[in-house]
């Protein structure tokens, strides 16, 4: 039966099992041809680390077209098994060259979705710098005009690295693609430009020279609001502290941008981060104590941007306490304030405690809402409602540019702790939830409206799990300051989340002591989880379990056998590491997971109040005695 009348499974088979009987493996392309050069000769070798690959990168055209056409011919063969047994038609000469066509241009173009594709081969000679090659790629190779990758010009950093070459190869190399029509300098991929991606100063000015547009928008996120600024930024960037090459390349696109009639105004944003580099105290140790002189001459600041502080800044208020972010314990004062608490204008008060929102007039203008939450934080030895649940805390810490009104919200009773950085001012805090929402850490004065269902608030209420968007919270901060939200946190570890809307320098956190999560326990609630069973053991509400209390169970179930059947094992384990009840006692909260235990409740003793959670209960007094999950 000819190949071409089986199915198509049958056929792969079939030609897989001809071409090894023929000596040859898939895999191995090139591997019948003594002068050939491998393209995957292990199978899937990192192509630039292959003979072909590293011909690309240092051959000359002729070498690359022999390599190509010895490829060529060996993936016509492979295409055609079943000739090698001499069972299959004879292909005609259309046929013969249309099969030329496609196998070229999957040499030169990649084999999309091949497991071991090799990629467009014109970006490793880009890559690597090599012109003639480049030229070869684009001038019909093989006798077929490959498409060329639309992003071949975020090629100008070398990669991929094995094939990186000097920045003025590849400016020549981009130059022949650019000048042979085959890429557009104003092009973009994921909403990045080559006149932004390309970092080195060569490139930038080759794609300048070309036509690049120089008036490109940003994104929200950036502070930078042009090329001069962008390239400012990344020349004072934290991370280039050292590394002299680095600085200097983005000083050379400063002037580049600069003399192409990109403007020079520096933008708030940026020179905070110009004054913020020029000052640092150990800036002529970094290696580049001549940046800041050079920005001066190049762009426009505002005068006394580069020059030292006259006065330091003010030291700590005593009223003031670090904020251990995200180490919770309490800190020690320190003697001076950071900032003080806003004050609102002469004859506006704060939202009163029966409003649902904070009026227009009362917030400064430039103020940013943030919303933040989650379901819970993290679980606190007690209880801040009588809901019965344990309270939870959420450390929020928050470094901001522009006066910050908080939206918080959790499901469950939940202490919201708040520090702040230097300079960041908390203008107001809207919290919601479930169960009773507490704010901790603000000086007084700062407004707050909490609102929840438990118990019943006069402002409903709301709770935001993680991963939710802004249009699913702006109801929210609408409702509490009249405007849309401009960031959404609820990515919590720990029950800690830190809310940055700052690109100055952080130096730490401060809080205030006036408020500590510690007063809003409930003293009339007994401790939550397994410091409420050691509190209530000794007030001698509880004792542990002994082993005649075992002995006890097994007898009432005995007795009780007509209506309960024997105590299973596992639950007479369980009880031997539980309590017996011996007055009147109040489950306490949070009894959950690994935090339930397990009780025998004593003749004559009334059955306890409150939620046992997942604990193991035996009541001495019942027919049924056993409740939990042991008992079925």
């Amino acid at each position: 039966m000819p190949l071409h009348s089986l199915p198509c499974h049958e056929s792969r088979r079939l030609s897989r099992k001809v071409l090894a009987q023929a000596g040859l493996a898939v895999s191995l392309p090139l591997a019948a041809a003594p002068d050939a050069l491998a393209v995957g000769g292990t199978g899937c070798t990192y192509f630039p680390a292959t003979p072909n690959g590293k011909l690309l990168a240092s051959g000359t055209p002729a070498q690359v077209d022999a390599a190509l056409r010895d490829w060529l011919d060996f993936r016509i063969k492979q295409a055609k098994p079943a000739r090698i047994l001499g069972f299959a038609r004879q292909a005609t000469a259309a046929e013969q060259a249309a099969l030329r066509t496609r196998e070229a241009l999957s040499i030169l173009e990649g084999t999309p979705g091949a497991t071991c594709d090799a990629g467009p081969l014109l970006r490793y000679a880009v890559g690597a710098g090599n012109t003639p090659v480049v030229r070869y790629l684009l001038d019909k190779p093989l006798g077929v005009e490959p498409a060329v990758d639309k992003d071949i010009l975020f090629q100008c950093e070398g990669r991929p690295q094995s094939t990186d070459a000097a920045p003025a190869l590849r400016r020549a190399a981009l130059a022949a693609v650019i000048d042979a029509g085959k890429a557009d300098v104003n092009g973009r991929k994921n909403d990045e430009y080559p006149i932004r991606f390309c970092r080195d100063p060569r490139i930038a000015s080759l794609l300048i020279a070309r036509g690049a547009r120089l008036a490109i928008p940003f994104s929200g996120s950036s502070p930078a609001q042009n090329l001069v600024e962008d390239a400012v930024l990344a020349a004072t960037a934290p991370m280039s502290r050292g590394r002299r090459e680095h600085v200097e390349t983005n000083l050379q696109r400063v002037k580049l941008f600069a003399a192409a009639g990109v403007s020079t105004k520096i933008g708030a944003q940026v020179e905070r981060r110009v004054k913020w580099y020029c000052h640092e105290q150990d800036r002529a140790t970094l290696g580049e104590p001549d940046l800041c002189k050079e920005l001066a001459g190049l762009v426009q600041l505002t005068p006394g941007t580069l020059e030292p502080s006259a006065a330091k800044a003010p030291a700590a208020s005593a009223a003031m306490v670090p904020f251990a972010f995200p180490a919770p314990p309490p800190p020690k004062p320190v003697p001076a304030p950071l900032e003080a608490p806003y004050q609102f204008p002469r004859g506006q008060t704060p939202a009163p405690a029966q409003s649902c929102s904070f009026m227009e007039a009362e917030l400064p203008p430039d103020t940013i809402v943030v919303v933040a939450g989650g379901y819970a934080g993290r679980r606190l030895p007690f209880q801040i409602d009588q809901s019965g649940s344990q309270a939870t805390q959420f450390d929020i810490a928050v470094h901001a540019d522009k006066p910050v009104a908080l939206v918080l919200g959790a499901y469950d009773p939940t202490i919201w702790s708040v520090g702040w950085s230097e300079g960041t001012r908390i203008v107001a805090v809207f919290a919601t939830g479930y169960h009773r929402q507490a704010v901790a850490g603000l000086p007084k004065g700062t407004p707050v409206i909490t609102t929840s269902y438990e118990p019943r608030g006069a402002c409903g209420y709301r709770y935001f799990n993680e991963g939710a968007s802004l249009d699913s919270v702006n109801s929210s901060a609408r409702q509490a300051f009249r405007r849309n939200a401009t960031s959404v946190y609820t990515k919590a570890r720990g029950g800690r989340i830190e809310i940055t809307e700052s690109t100055r320098p952080l130096q730490g956190y401060v809080t205030s002591p006036d408020t500590p999560p510690e007063s809003f326990r409930d003293r009339a609630a007994p401790q939550a989880g397994k410091p409420g069973l050691q509190d209530a053991q000794a007030r001698g509400i509880l004792r542990p379990v002994a082993p005649s209390d075992i002995e006890v169970v097994r007898a009432h179930f005995r007795a009780t056998a007509g209506q309960a059947g024997p105590p299973r094992p596992e639950l007479l384990r369980r009880l031997e590491d539980g309590y017996v009840v011996m007055k009147p006692f109040a489950y306490p909260a949070g009894l959950f997971g690994a935090h339930s235990s397990a009780f025998i409740i004593g003749k004559g003793v009334a059955p306890p109040t409150g939620s046992p959670g997942h604990s193991t209960v035996v009541d001495l007094n019942a027919a049924l005695p056993c409740s939990g999950v042991l008992c079925r």
